[in-house]
């Protein structure tokens, strides 16, 4: 086998196994001696109370995101692998989870999602729990990272770099109405190249149904949510044409029409859609619309 044909052999091996698309006043007193001067001051300060609950009625204050009301574990696992001089891998994963039995079924559907990376839980029959999941990924991954080592190392000897990483962290954000928006924050290192990605799942808590775009602004969502995205993107870089030709200038969607990715934030009042390195530009982008 040729260099040639050992650098594709690589490279095949590394898309196939590693390209994957690609969550704390006191104002209290005691008034004993009810005088004049005292009634003023609580004149006052009952006045500027009222104007201060009518000014955040009225949208005046800071509007504060909306908090998680659910339960959240944790569940984590590492290892560091060791191939004699020539390899070594280190693995960690914190994935988010809901705690309680009520939320078996719900956890079974988030581990299911593709949020771990490379997805071996979607070939599963049996209910997963989080805890053994992960440390199941943890020993899969670290098995197939031997694997590829010994094939690699095989083909190309004392030019193979195998100083591999990968982390893994989930967390959780509240989303539109009732729903959760996990986020998975992916980095992969093999050799001296980093990936780093980010990966989102919309979802309702009771079902653990994933809410698509489609769920959230209807059927017909491609048109009016590309157009959407076309004019954002095309006004943060200051285009003087909204389309797509105007951002293939500037090395967006090049070879691809604009589109909206499923890779999604979804809340009460915006969507933030969120494309991957590679996907429509070298680097990772993000354009927020309102809703």
């Amino acid at each position: 086998m040729g260099c040639g044909s050992v650098a594709t052999y690589r490279a095949a091996l590394l898309f196939i196994f590693f390209n994957v698309p690609l969550l704390t006043c006191k104002v209290t007193k005691l008034f004993r001696n009810f005088v004049p001067i005292m009634v003023k001051k609580l004149y006052t300060a009952a006045f500027a109370l009222a104007a201060g609950l009518v000014l955040a009625a009225c949208g005046g204050g800071d509007k504060k995101p909306k908090a998680l009301t659910v339960p959240v574990a944790h569940a984590v696992a590492d290892t560091v692998l060791t191939l004699g001089h020539y390899g070594r891998l280190r693995v960690h994963v914190d994935f988010a989870y809901l705690r309680g039995k009520e939320y078996a079924a719900v956890n079974d559907s988030l581990l299911r999602m593709g949020l771990l990376q490379p997805d071996y839980s979607g070939i599963s029959y049996q209910r997963l729990q989080p805890v053994p999941a992960v440390r199941d990924f943890v020993r899969r991954y670290a098995d197939d990272y031997v694997e590829m080592a010994r094939l690699i190392r095989q083909h190309e000897k004392k030019a193979a770099r195998l100083d591999w990483q990968l982390d893994i962290r989930t967390r959780f954000a509240a989303g539109q109405g009732s729903d959760i928006v996990c986020l998975a924050d992916i980095a992969n290192k093999t050799g001296d190249a980093v990936v780093r990605y980010t990966l989102v799942r919309n979802f309702n808590p009771k079902t653990g149904r994933i809410t698509t775009l489609a769920d959230a602004f209807g059927d017909d969502y491609r048109e009016s949510l590309t157009h959407e995205i076309v004019s954002a993107l095309a006004g943060r870089l200051g285009l003087e044409n909204a389309d797509s030709t105007a951002l293939r200038t500037k090395g967006y969607f090049v070879g691809t029409s604009p589109y909206p990715t499923d890779n999604c934030i979804l809340t009460d009042d915006s969507a933030t859609f969120i494309y991957t390195p590679g996907e429509i530009a070298a680097k990772e982008v993000r354009v927020s619309i309102e809703r």
